[in-house]
């Protein structure tokens, strides 16, 4: 396994930035670049606070943000591990479907009748003529 150094980097003490964000953004970073994949488990507390040099409470709220952002989960007494992300689904209406077009309605036609109202449509017919006598 590669230092912390070279996965995590080090913090930048001229940043404005809270110290807890600059170590999430530093896992995050790794966990978006790959270093740490699905399951992966994350540095320990302990191996953090060493790295970093700042408090157990600083590398507790920096993995607390990590588990709000749905990023990572604690198991109790095994560690902080990376969150296997859920396959992305689909869940769009089917308004817009080929079938319905074929059919000749319109997205609102099939939305209402799925909600359960009869639409009705005015059909207006638009074009220029000349004025009568």
């Amino acid at each position: 396994m590669p230092s912390l150094t070279s996965v995590l980097g080090v913090l930048d003490p001229t940043s404005d930035r809270a110290v807890f964000r600059q170590i999430a953004d530093a896992l995050r970073e790794a966990i978006d670049k790959g270093r740490f994949r699905e399951g992966d488990k994350l540095p320990s507390e302990t191996e953090l606070v060493d790295h970093f040099g700042v408090s157990r409470m600083t590398v507790r709220n920096a993995l607390s943000l990590l588990q709000q952002e749905g990023l990572a989960v604690s198991e109790h007494g095994k560690g902080v591990f990376v969150r296997p992300r859920p396959p992305v689904r689909r869940l769009a209406s089917d308004r817009f479907a080929r079938r319905h077009r074929d059919q000749g309605k319109a997205a609102f036609t099939v939305e209402a009748e799925a909600a359960g109202s009869r639409p009705e449509v005015d059909s207006l017919e638009v074009k220029e003529e000349r004025p009568s006598q």
